[in-house]
């Protein structure tokens, strides 16, 4: 595999992105020659100009996740934690580290650690997320705070109540089954500490885990979707264990 100098967290989304502003660039053109023809209805035109600037828009939401956004939204997931330096942190999800590396950095001061697990196999792309993860934990400088673990979810092996703050990041829609996910959200509050903090960033599915949390008899806050810094677009839930 490709050795790389610098952190890779991609992969970059530079395909999607181009072929949204190619569609929307194809449909000015389209929105143009209508114009020039008056006996086609002009709200056809229209409606292929506010379709083709929906493509351009998320054409350049995807750049600015790319290059701003994605750090931005870690920023603001990692700053609903007080850090002290000695947190003992689960990132479920951990896929090629950008989270748990910047929570990593929030402990260099202190005897803190990141687990970080995921499900790799030994084909594929899955395997090269491995790879990319464990590159990227080397480059940043933060093996001696990083380790990683293959395991699933929705049944972890810790004992219950080790971690003191657990994070996650579009990691839990990817599970299918309904129950599963449900199975996913308890196994991570079984972990957590009583006073612990739990974070869950994602796509999907957030009123979902909220129902299962508030069921438990905790209070649940929810960020409204960032539309402009995630792709796509995401909230942020957070609890505090009891």
């Amino acid at each position: 595999m490709k050795k790389y100098t610098k952190p890779y967290y991609g992969p970059n989304n530079y395909f999607s992105a181009i072929k949204f502003f190619s569609a929307g660039i194809l449909g000015l053109i389209t929105f143009m020659f209508l114009l020039q023809h008056k006996e086609i209805k002009s709200y056809i035109a229209y409606f292929i100009l506010f379709i083709s600037i929906l493509f351009i828009v998320n054409g350049l939401r995807i750049i600015n996740f790319i290059f701003i956004g994605r750090f931005k939204h870690i920023n603001r997931i990692i700053s609903k934690v007080n850090w002290t330096g000695n947190e003992n942190v689960l990132d479920v999800g951990i896929g090629k580290g950008i989270l748990a590396i910047a929570v990593a950095k929030k402990l260099k001061n202190g005897s803190g650690k990141v687990t970080g697990i995921d499900i790799w196999n030994s084909e594929g792309i899955l395997d090269k997320t491995k790879y990319y993860v464990n590159q990227n934990i080397e480059l940043e400088g933060v093996a001696d705070k990083v380790k990683t673990k293959t395991q699933n979810a929705s049944a972890l092996s810790f004992k219950s109540e080790t971690f003191d703050v657990i994070v996650s990041k579009q990691c839990i829609h990817n599970i299918e089954d309904v129950q599963e996910r449900k199975m996913a959200i308890e196994e991570m509050l079984r972990v957590l500490k009583s006073g612990g903090k739990l974070i869950i960033s994602d796509s999907m599915y957030i009123d979902e885990y909220e129902k299962i949390l508030l069921d438990k008899g905790l209070k649940v806050n929810i960020s409204p979707k960032y539309f402009l810094d995630t792709y796509p677009a995401s909230s942020i839930l957070e609890v505090t264990k009891k």
